[in-house]
């Protein structure tokens, strides 16, 4: 779901999205990535940092399911964009946009990383149609994961959700579920999890926008 954007021979929006991503401005990041995405409307890049700081940093769904919408106009088969597209409609409650989504991605064609990221997916949205048992192995598959592609802040990120999704259902395996989550993030340094976070921390499992 993350893409690095590098300010080297970057656009003066990009530079000041890198810049406001490095100070921890997410919203003044989110409008340069916007500003970004009208510059360069062919580019994923835009579409795949501006739909990962709506979801993760500042949790607004909305904006990251329209900004990965606009981006899949140019990049229709990008696998990042259709996941971050599924995982903001589905947080955001757009249930019937997200199943629609997940079936336009073909998993044969997907790369280790992709595959478990994928899988991790279809699991947050087994959760959202209230089948929190289908939803479970996914995630537990993605943490339990050896591949190399895998790094920190994937494992981290996808442990975050896997608590986020738990916390609806409320059972027995709820607390070590949140516990490594938490572990995960305050054994990593990813500044744009902190909203996510504190809503794991604090026990919210809602508040779409």
């Amino acid at each position: 779901m993350y893409e690095p954007l590098s300010g080297r021979g970057a656009t003066s929006h990009e530079a000041t999205a890198w810049s406001c991503t490095q100070a921890c401005r997410w919203s003044e990041a989110l409008t340069a990535v916007r500003s970004c995405q009208l510059d360069q409307p062919v580019s994923s890049r835009p579409a795949i940092r501006g739909s990962y700081i709506a979801v993760v940093a500042l949790m607004d769904f909305a904006a990251a399911v329209e900004i990965a919408r606009l981006g899949r106009v140019a990049n229709p088969d990008r696998f990042v964009l259709r996941s971050n597209f599924v995982v903001a409609a589905a947080e955001g409650g757009r249930i019937t946009n997200a199943e629609r989504g997940l079936t336009r991605i073909d998993s044969r064609h997907l790369g280790p990383l992709e595959l478990i990221v994928y899988k991790a997916t279809a699991g947050l949205l087994e959760y959202r149609q209230g089948n929190a048992e289908r939803g479970r192995k996914p995630y537990l598959d993605a943490l339990a994961s050896q591949a190399q592609e895998i790094r920190p802040r994937h494992r981290a990120l996808a442990a975050l959700f896997f608590a986020r999704q738990e916390m609806c259902v409320r059972g027995p395996e709820y607390p070590g579920i949140r516990s490594e989550a938490l572990a995960l993030v305050e054994a990593g340094q990813f500044p744009e999890m902190s909203t996510l976070t504190a809503y794991v921390r604090e026990g919210r499992s809602s508040d779409t926008t």
